[in-house]
């Protein structure tokens, strides 16, 4: 089933969470959540979209993070979030 599309107002935060391949944990020790704060702070000032808060899924039970996000335009977002996968699997196949 495909998505519906977003609906975008530029400067409107929006809520964007991120769950594990298959629903399974994205964190699996400390060193996981500071490299994808690391990813993440590094790709909003590269794409320009600002941070106002995240939830990090904690100790393996919460197997999502999410973040409150504002940018001015969709396409700085989608950039900002395949950034970040991609800084984060290069780290965990390493």
């Amino acid at each position: 089933m495909s998505r519906h599309p977003t609906n975008f107002l530029p400067e409107i935060p929006l809520h964007i969470i991120q769950r594990g391949n298959n629903r399974h944990a994205c964190f699996f020790t400390d060193r996981d959540y500071i490299v994808y704060l690391d990813k993440l702070l590094e790709s909003s000032i590269t794409h320009r979209v600002a941070i106002h808060s995240y939830v990090l899924g904690l100790m393996r039970l919460i197997k999502t993070s999410s973040a409150l996000l504002t940018t001015l335009s969709i396409r700085h977002l989608e950039k900002m979030l395949a950034s970040v996968g991609i800084g984060t699997r290069r780290y965990s196949n390493s």
